[in-house]
């Protein structure tokens, strides 16, 4: 759990503010931002309610690549985020 919680928060806020780059309104992407969120959700109620039981391997594999996701996800944001399409846009 300690590789997973922080791989997750990174993962889906690359994914918000990779939608959010591509996207023309705000609501187009907190819509497509929530289905990325619900996989995870629904993940962790298996896990809580003994449906999924994972050991601690499977959360290992499971933080080695979400952490490997994190990065190649990152460098796309960073490649498609226009800071003045962004700004330009409120005005």
């Amino acid at each position: 759990m300690l590789l997973v919680v922080p791989a997750v928060a990174v993962f889906v806020t690359g994914c918000v503010v990779w939608v959010s780059a591509r996207g023309a309104t705000y609501q187009e992407a907190n819509s497509i931002a929530g289905a990325v969120v619900l996989p995870v959700i629904l993940l962790i109620v298996g896990q809580v309610s003994g449906v999924m039981l994972a050991g601690p391997l499977l959360f290992a594999v499971v933080g080695v690549v979400l952490g490997v996701l994190d990065v190649l996800l990152m460098r796309r944001v960073v490649r498609a985020f226009d800071r003045e399409r962004v700004v330009s846009s409120f005005l």
